[in-house]
């Protein structure tokens, strides 16, 4: 896969038929992807060969901690979604800009500190 890509991306995943089975496997070989290319923040190895049980997102955790079916299935499809999503936005909006490197790291420094507030808790610590 090529930087930019996303794989298997598609614009709607619910509108394209695309099952949250498809968006967990997208999620899944997405963090295994990352671990091989060292992006920061990835969890190579901790006994676990599973990515979603490595990061605590597999189904049997979420169901653990009292979510039900549908629950899980819309966690996978946001993560799917707001992932793809805002990347495809950023590109799409950077395409004739002059700093495009500039601003998409101001973009995602601020997005960070939204997340950050959004939860009330330090993000980094979180993660």
């Amino acid at each position: 896969m090529q930087r930019g890509e996303a794989r298997g991306a598609r614009a709607n995943p619910k509108q394209d038929g695309m099952s949250a089975k498809v968006l967990e496997m997208w999620v899944k070989e997405t963090l295994t992807d990352a671990e091989a290319s060292e992006i920061p923040g990835t969890i190579a190895t901790t006994g676990y060969k599973d990515a979603l049980k490595r990061y605590g997102v597999d189904r049997q955790t979420f169901e653990k901690s009292g979510m039900d079916q549908e629950t899980c299935d819309r966690i996978y499809r946001a993560l799917f979604v707001y992932s793809v999503g805002f990347y495809e936005l950023l590109q799409k909006c950077m395409e004739h800009a002059d700093s495009k490197s500039k601003n998409v790291a101001a973009l995602w420094r601020v997005f960070s500190i939204l997340l950050e507030t959004c939860c009330k808790a330090d993000y980094k610590m979180l993660i």
